[in-house]
């Protein structure tokens, strides 16, 4: 399917993801005709009568995988903030997640406790060796903490973590890249400091390991899955693929 550049990142990645649904699931599957007759409301292209028949023999979408139903319900979201349908049909805010507040803390926890001694000794002098032994302390006690409450401060140790975190590459970038994000998904990416990130990083973090990759990006997918506001900058050829805890 050809999503035209001039269209927004968050309706490109609706329509992208109902792409995903459509030619993912078998030919005659309520699912599939769902995400076609979406995907034409959408672009204001031509929906067909065994579309309409097939989708309205649908059921139980909520009970579809994750990826499917939160697929789903994002394109009538979007449909309805932008008044083409009935205000009445509301998704629940569950209804638009693929992965829980709960899988994204425990996977990105873990990449961000994956942080070696020597990793946290060059994140602590990453301000070219300024306060590092308080940097390093501070940090040390971060990574103990049981919730990694994360200062929301451009102070100790967050100054340096920020810095890392936006180098791509440098020993301890993804520790500190996957603790920023998960301090974003706490606060919804109040500042933008995710979406400027991901902005900077995406074809670095395309090319992580599959692993570390689908975390970070499951972690990203939320934020656009919770937060209507969140639209980062992204060339029309990426989207959020179907990725992570779900």
């Amino acid at each position: 399917m050809h999503i035209s550049g001039s269209t927004g990142f968050r309706t490109r990645q609706v329509l992208a993801d109902l792409d995903r649904v459509a030619t993912r699931v078998v030919p005659d599957d309520p699912a599939g005709a769902a995400a076609r007759l979406l995907t034409g409301v959408i672009t204001g292209g031509s929906v067909s009568d065994a579309d309409w028949d097939l989708a309205r023999q649908g059921r139980g979408f909520r009970q579809r995988p994750n990826a499917v139903r939160a697929a789903l319900m994002n394109a009538i979201e979007e449909l309805r903030v932008l008044g083409q349908i009935s205000g009445t049909c509301r998704p629940t805010a569950d209804d638009l997640v693929t992965a829980t507040p709960g899988d994204l803390e425990v996977a990105l926890t873990g990449l961000v406790r994956s942080m070696t001694p020597a990793e946290l000794d060059h994140v602590a002098r990453a301000d070219f060796g300024a306060d590092a032994d308080q940097h390093r302390t501070a940090l040390a006690a971060l990574l103990l903490d049981d919730r990694l409450a994360y200062p929301d401060l451009s102070g100790v140790p967050s100054r340096v973590v920020d810095l890392v975190a936006n180098a791509p590459g440098q020993p301890g970038h993804v520790p500190c890249l996957a603790l920023t994000l998960l301090h974003a998904l706490r606060i919804g990416d109040a500042r933008g400091t995710a979406a400027r990130r991901l902005e900077a990083q995406f074809a670095e973090i395309s090319r992580l390991h599959p692993d570390t990759r689908e975390v970070l990006l499951a972690g990203f997918r939320h934020l656009y899955e919770t937060n209507r506001q969140w639209s980062p900058k992204l060339p029309p050829a990426f989207t959020l693929p179907w990725t992570g805890p779900a």
